[in-house]
């Protein structure tokens, strides 16, 4: 696209055609006749000349005369594509279809959160399907870094007899073994009656045999989790390609990598991403794709969103927010697509983990769609929509090409 005005029509062709309305084609049209005056009032005279075209055009179905619509006006780019892309993307979301709303499947495996009692020889897993699901729900509540390793409260006295006030401090992660407390009324928090502490909060503690012993308890855990890993190197080149990229993109937005053994996010107030390893996502593209749409929440901290949306509800800011995010990481794995294919490191496996990511990448959208219910529809349908889909479009090119260029508009970024 060479002009605003081109952009302009693009935006007023995909809202009009592809997100459904009664008078769609018929608002395209008087749109188009209305940027026909303005570009001959301008003196651009061969977009004046494409609008003409595209005015002959006769309609076939929504996507093909979309498509037409958009290459007569400003050709065949990357942009051009680019935007085409992002409608593709959003086809479940827009359509309200609901019949054809995806389920999103996270594209890592979660490190083992099963509770097992620290008691310094043979090891000692809780037996019972309910003990488990509280310590994984504590487990992913309360201590993000917790193995699942725990100890008893006799353990823990013993451990901090010399110092009460640090034993007060420190608040039991959950309860295993009884569902009822002592006053007969069930606990609030789901979990049971008797209990227990992170290993964590006492390492530094714990004999030279107990240190042994916790070492060789966590590498049996490491070995289990091991053995569920699903992750498979599908291309050495384009992993290399994968690590340069990330690389560069944590020197060049300065913000810091940390793992992470269950989730993905990013932390806005200490400003950092965490992720879980490599080794536990499907694949290397899967890895950079929940990499790019992490590192796309951090630009909130060094870009302004459009003010647009600003005033919309927490819970339809936020689904924007997710929809930008992850709009971002669908542009980005194009892009390596793309590069992949220039540097002739692409195969037919290759090529069918980008596809399954691409689907990942729209299934996310829609079930964002599912959470927010019809909050997203009503942007859609309200009466100022073409203007808030257009800044929410705008967003996500702004901070793709922050990811992209590793600078704001030219200039480094300042966090």
């Amino acid at each position: 696209m060479n002009n605003s005005l081109e952009t302009t029509i693009v935006m007023d062709i995909l809202i009009g055609i592809l997100i459904p309305s009664e008078n769609g084609i018929t608002e395209v049209t008087k749109r188009l006749k209305y940027h026909l005056k303005r570009a001959i009032k301008t003196s651009r005279f061969s977009t004046a000349t494409n609008i003409e075209k595209a005015l002959k055009v006769e309609f076939s179905n929504e996507r093909e005369y979309a498509n037409t619509l958009i290459t007569i006006i400003a050709g065949d780019d990357q942009l051009t594509k680019a935007y085409f892309d992002i409608f593709e993307l959003w086809n479940s979301l827009i359509t309200q279809d609901s019949s054809k709303l995806k389920k999103w499947h996270k594209e890592w495996i979660v490190m083992p959160t099963y509770a097992e009692r620290f008691k310094g020889g043979k090891r000692s897993i809780y037996q019972g399907s309910k003990n488990q699901l509280n310590a994984t729900i504590a487990i992913n509540k309360t201590y993000e870094n917790f193995s699942g390793i725990v100890v008893t409260k006799a353990m823990a006295s013993e451990y901090l007899s010399d110092d009460v006030e640090k034993y007060c401090e420190f608040q039991p992660l959950c309860h295993f073994s009884s569902p009822i407390i002592e006053t007969g009324k069930k606990n609030p928090e789901g979990f049971f009656s008797i209990p227990v502490w992170p290993i964590e909060f006492f390492e530094e503690r714990l004999t030279d045999h107990e240190d042994t012993v916790l070492e060789k308890l966590r590498g049996a855990r490491k070995a289990e989790f091991d053995v569920t890993s699903q992750f498979k190197l599908v291309n050495a080149d384009l992993f290399e390609l994968i690590k340069r990229k990330i690389n560069w993109h944590q020197e060049t937005h300065k913000i810091t990598l940390l793992e992470h053994s269950r989730k993905a996010y990013y932390d806005p107030i200490n400003d950092f991403i965490k992720m879980p390893k490599r080794e536990q996502f499907s694949s290397e593209i899967d890895y950079y794709s929940t990499w790019v749409h992490e590192l796309s929440h951090s630009t909130m901290k060094i870009l302004k969103r459009t003010e647009q949306y600003q005033n919309k509800t927490q819970k339809q800011w936020y689904a924007i927010e997710e929809v930008i995010a992850e709009t971002c990481a669908f542009l980005s794995i194009k892009r390596l697509y793309d590069e992949a294919k220039k540097l002739g490191i692409m195969n037919n496996q290759t090529r069918e983990v980008f596809e399954r990511c691409y689907s990942n990448s729209e299934s996310y959208i829609d079930s964002w769609g599912k959470r927010i219910n019809s909050a997203f529809f009503e942007i859609l349908k309200g009466k100022h929509r073409n203007h808030i889909v257009a800044a929410i479009i705008k967003d996500v090119f702004l901070c793709h090409s922050t990811i992209s260029n590793g600078a704001i508009f030219g200039k480094p970024i300042e966090r």
